[in-house]
């Protein structure tokens, strides 16, 4: 299955990447490798030491309202923040 992210800005310094995946790993993997490319990032040869706090969050249906899982995914990322800039946090897991 081809992984089909879409991401744009909601606010301020906050973006939201939608992502269509039924695995949990590959979505959980997805974060932690953006994590890592946002702390590579220099600009003009000088390292920017940029960090960035991400929190996630599923629907397991379709039926799920956005609006449900915007706020459970607002929460995630605000317990990102509370922990530290570089965190990934989830506010759900899947079944392994």
């Amino acid at each position: 299955m081809r992984l089909t992210a879409r991401i744009g800005r909601i606010g301020g310094d906050e973006f939201i990447v939608l992502l269509t995946t039924d695995n949990w790993r590959v979505f959980e993997s997805y974060a932690e490798t953006l994590l890592e490319k946002v702390s590579e990032i220099s600009w003009k040869g000088k390292d920017t030491s940029l960090q960035c706090s991400i929190g996630l969050a599923a629907s397991h249906s379709t039926g799920e309202p956005y609006a449900e899982l915007y706020r459970r995914t607002d929460e995630a990322l605000y317990e990102a923040k509370r922990r530290g800039k570089g965190t990934l946090y989830s506010s759900c897991s899947f079944p392994s």
